[in-house]
């Protein structure tokens, strides 16, 4: 750096003078650290000296720097005592870039200023390396901002001395529950262990055809029977079969026949063993119709032929008109005079003739298969005919394709959900009100006359007057929990009105049916479901499909329809 004051020179002869001198510190070399007053209007005596160089004299050449004086001699400088420190060059600044980021906008230090440096170089010699002054700080602020240990005090020690908030500590008094775990072994009196036949269902096993409270082979083997003797007592379909068996023997190249007897038995056998699906098929389409709960009705029919996939439209014999005419040939009554007839409907099918059609549909679909397709089918379930053909629509259609609420079975239901201990508690008390309950719908408006069983009108009015009919149960379900809470019946004509009506244990089945229908949930069930009241359980299952959503909700029904939201 470049400095001017006032140094007190000494000369040998003469007297103490005030001589103006310029001192240059080179960098990057030991120098002397100069120390000079500068508060103006004080006389104060310099530390630095100089005094004049001894022409001739040597030594001084290693202990200190010549400096050539104003008026032309040389001199000596020396500060009295200052230590020897090491300078440092300062290269020029380089300007800073243009702020492209927080960081750079909100600088933390001085900026570069060309002004500086032009009057930081000096002008009385060439090649001096530039020193840039450091701008002197800001002023300190005229008040504190923050919580500070003494406000009034402004220096600049106090500033960032911030205030220590002491922490707050507030006592909550709680309550300490102690849970203690304590086994109490008491004698119990259960009572004798619960029996079918002594609960509210006992006079089932009395009043049904399968003296049982399920339907149980034995009944099943004897409602097919009832059924086969009906069909195969008819001349034109033993006539029938003969023709089709004779068609396949032909066809597979046989000569010996089996006898008619011999395909009827064959076929009996085999029927026999798959009647539960093929009448639980037929309950439930026939529950889809607007006639009598034991016909099915040719729209019902249909349903059940598209629903098994059977038609089949480049077929010449198994075509939808097909099927048509296979319905009105089965519903025919050959002897207008027996017991069928008089309890024939119209374009309805009975039980009996709901089985002759389904031997009708079996023959007429796999009879005009090629005959590889044929022999195959053949080997595979050992005849070559009618026991062939209807195995293999059991197999390949019915049974596959039925919808899973027309093969459902009624014992299922009885035996998972109806005969439990908590059915019969939740039925035992309330006995008395549903007998009267029972047969006070028994009267009929129009004659005033009481029946002895109920009807499917009187259990609808029941549903109705209940309220009971909604979007999720239709009547359609109100008619199927009907028919599936009904025990067998093993002559659909003769007993006809035992067919189609209800006892009061069968009413009880019904009950339980339409409720588990109209399923809710617990309050349990309702927090592990999410919703927040029963409220809006009831809204989302009003408001929602079948099978689709409502409210974001799932509604699924549950093994005998029942909604269940997940």
């Amino acid at each position: 750096c470049e400095t001017t004051t006032s140094i007190s020179a000494s000369a040998s002869a003469t007297a103490t003078s005030t001589v103006s001198l310029k001192v240059q510190l080179q960098p990057c070399q030991p120098c002397n650290r100069l120390s000079f007053d500068r508060t103006p209007g004080v006389d104060a005596t310099p530390r630095a000296s100089i005094f004049e160089h001894v022409d001739g004299c040597r030594f001084c050449s290693t202990l200190y720097a010549h400096f050539t004086l104003p008026n032309g001699k040389l001199g000596h400088l020396f500060d009295q005592g200052s230590k020897t420190v090491e300078q440092a060059a300062a290269s020029p600044v380089q300007p800073p870039g243009r702020p492209v980021s927080v960081t750079r906008l909100l600088q933390v230090s001085f900026p570069y200023c060309a002004a500086l440096e032009r009057i930081s170089i000096p002008r009385m010699t060439k090649n001096i390396v530039v020193f840039k002054p450091v701008p002197p700080l800001p002023p300190a602020p005229s008040h504190h901002t923050l919580p500070v240990l003494d406000p009034a005090l402004l220096s600049k020690e106090m500033f960032g001395n911030i205030l220590v908030d002491p922490p707050r500590v507030a006592v909550v008094p709680e309550d300490v529950v102690k849970v203690v775990d304590e086994v109490v072994r008491e004698a119990i009196n259960l009572g004798p262990p619960w029996k079918l036949e002594t609960s509210v269902f006992a006079p089932r096993k009395q009043e049904s055809d399968a003296r049982d409270f399920l339907d149980n082979d034995q009944v099943i083997a004897r409602m097919f029977q009832k059924d086969w003797v009906r069909v195969a007592r008819q001349d034109r379909f033993f006539a029938y079969i003969k023709r089709e068996n004779k068609k396949a023997a032909d066809r597979a190249g046989i000569t010996d026949l089996d006898p008619p007897e011999q395909v009827f038995k064959d076929l009996e056998a085999l029927l026999v063993s798959r009647y539960r699906v093929i009448a639980a098929a037929f309950t439930y389409y026939a529950s889809l119709g607007s006639g009598s709960l034991g016909g099915m009705q040719l729209n019902e029919y249909t349903e059940f032929l598209e629903n098994c996939r059977i038609p089949e439209p480049d077929s010449k014999a198994i075509k939808r008109s097909d099927c048509d005419t296979l319905f009105i040939t089965a519903d025919f009554v050959e002897d207008r005079a027996s017991d069928e007839a008089q309890f024939m409907e119209g374009n309805a099918l009975l039980r009996f003739e709901f089985l002759e059609v389904i031997i009708r549909i079996a023959a007429a679909k796999f009879s005009e298969k090629p005959k590889p397709e044929a022999a195959e089918a053949a080997a595979h379930y050992g005849n070559y005919g009618i026991v062939g053909y209807m195995a293999r629509l059991l197999d390949e259609n019915v049974v596959p394709n039925l919808p899973p609420v027309a093969a459902e079975l009624s014992d299922r239901f009885r035996t998972t959900r109806l005969y439990t201990p908590a059915v019969d508690a939740c039925f035992a008390p309330h006995i008395p009100l549903l007998k009267m309950l029972y047969k006070r719908y028994l009267v009929r408006a129009d004659t005033g006359r009481r029946p002895k069983l109920m009807t499917i009108e009187h259990y609808l009015k029941i549903i109705s007057d209940c309220h009971m009919i909604n979007s999720e149960f239709t009547a359609r379900e109100a008619k199927l929990c009907y028919l599936r809470a009904k025990m067998v019946t093993v002559d659909e004509i003769s007993d006809r009105v035992a067919n189609e009506s209800l006892t009061f244990i069968e009413f009880l089945e019904t009950i339980a049916r339409v409720s588990e229908y109209n399923w809710y949930p617990t309050d349990a069930e309702l927090r592990e479901m999410r919703y927040k009241s029963r409220l809006e359980f009831v809204k989302v299952v009003e408001a929602a499909p079948a099978t689709g959503t409502g409210g974001g909700v799932t509604v699924l029904r549950g093994p005998s329809g029942a909604p269940h939201p997940t």
